[in-house]
């Protein structure tokens, strides 16, 4: 490594110059979620309408509306909600009983506007609307209802999940409350009593959210919406999957866009073969990929990726087993990355429904696949994010990934699986970008 040296400044600038340089490859936490604006409104008259006029949102990354809103089941179902020209985009609502709803909105325009909600005939109601920064796009990770009682379940999969519920039910004497939720709203929405809350769950895992209330034709939302990735993350481009070969080829085709940003392509393949022979390709756009080490085992046919892939639009993945006798099914999951460095970190694979590997560095993003005799049904299991679980033949493939809260120490990921016949799985762990080592600057 060279050093260069720059005069003129003191010894904490050259400190914080020195910490960007070094600092620069490792992929760091996600910050916590904030709350920025908050705002509750009762609209005691009947109307299809409600708005809550001159919003704030305040200049930040990463922006956020969530609204939740309760009312009385009969008719006034929300049909559109807006925030200036921008619309909303549902959640989760209650089927039956005393009605809530929860709609988001991601990069809300800063500034000041009305928040609009517009229903499908009269009803009094409670509304609020939350303004949230550091928020991953789209929609939560985790959401779930709940009907007759005071009590909801959230299995959070990953740190500083932000939940937020809202529970509603019949008039009643007791006004509900929940001490774990910070107040959303609260109170009278129209013959019916409401509260609503929201929290950070710093450690991931089963929480349950339970109000003291009457249990009077309750229902209950609830969702959890992740932090936003750090810019120097490993992130998901696009991901894809087919179960099932070219009719009687042997060989199965699926038809990718790696997008314009992604600078990886990572595919597992499973297969149902006999007859001996191996794998004689897995190519995109006509280049091949390469197999991480130690994947295959059994009916997982091993990960295979490739830097810097075509990214001028879809183009084919070809997974190729014309050297077997026999193919019965393949097997085919595939996502793309940005923010990733060259090559594999580790990689490994074992004959059980779950594999261990340790990255080499914390915030790395893992891939995972796995293969089975038998076609009962597979899935990836959490903190996986599942990509796909079909039959190939008379057995099954599945694949996944993660790109958070992954430390470096042992992580062990594993798939569902009812059938324990000739089973495999591997995985494989990808480094987020280092840039390589050069000249660094030391100021004097």
């Amino acid at each position: 490594m060279q050093t260069r040296m720059v005069r003129g400044f003191g010894p904490v600038v050259a400190a914080l110059v020195m910490m960007a340089v070094v600092g620069f490859g490792l992929s760091a936490a996600a910050a916590p979620i904030v709350v920025t604006n908050q705002v509750e409104q009762y609209n005691g008259v009947a109307t299809n309408t409600m708005t809550i006029a001159d919003f704030v949102v305040a200049e930040g990354s990463d922006r956020k509306l969530v609204v939740v809103s309760a009312w009385e089941s009969a008719g006034g179902d929300i049909t559109n909600v807006t925030y200036g020209t921008q619309s909303f985009t549902q959640i989760i609502a209650a089927a039956g009983f005393r009605k809530n709803e929860m709609w988001y909105l991601d990069d809300p325009a800063v500034g000041t506007n009305d928040v609009v909600l517009m229903r499908d005939g009269n009803a009094r109601s409670r509304s609020a609307v939350l303004s949230l920064q550091n928020a991953e796009p789209g929609p939560p990770d985790v959401q779930d209802t709940n009907e007759g009682t005071v009590s909801i379940d959230l299995t959070t999969r990953f740190t500083d999940t932000f939940v937020v519920g809202i529970y509603n039910e019949n008039g009643g004497g007791v006004l509900p409350s929940n001490a774990s939720l910070i107040q959303l709203l609260r109170g009278d929405g129209g013959s019916c009593q409401t509260h609503a809350g929201y929290t950070n769950e710093a450690v991931a895992g089963l929480k349950t959210y339970t109000w003291v209330a009457d249990t009077n034709s309750c229902s209950i939302v609830a969702a959890g919406f992740l932090p936003a990735l750090p810019d120097n993350a490993v992130k998901v481009v696009n991901t894809g999957s087919k179960a099932g070969k070219d009719g009687t080829n042997k060989f199965s085709t699926l038809s990718f866009d790696a997008g314009a940003t992604a600078d990886k392509l990572i595919v597992t393949v499973s297969a149902e073969l006999g007859g001996g022979g191996s794998i004689v390709a897995v190519t995109y756009n006509g280049a091949p990929l390469t197999q991480a080490p130690d994947t295959a085992k059994n009916h997982f046919k091993g990960i295979w990726y490739l830097d810097n892939p075509h990214t001028g639009g879809a183009a084919d993945i070809i997974a190729d087993f014309s050297d077997y006798g026999v193919v019965n099914g393949i097997g085919i999951g595939a996502v793309s990355v940005s923010g990733s460095h060259v090559g594999v970190d580790v990689s490994a694979s074992a004959g059980a429904t779950n594999v261990t590997v340790t990255p080499t560095v914390a915030g790395s993003f893992v891939m995972a696949g796995y293969g089975v005799n038998g076609s009962s049904g597979v899935s990836a299991a959490s903190p996986l994010t599942h990509i796909y679980g079909a039959n190939i033949g008379s057995a099954s493939g599945a694949a996944g990934y993660v790109n958070r809260d992954v430390l470096a120490a042992e992580q062990t990921y594993a798939f569902v699986s009812p059938d324990t016949s000739s089973l495999g799985v591997g995985a494989a762990v990808f480094k987020p970008y280092e840039p390589p080592q050069g000249t660094v600057v030391v100021i004097k």
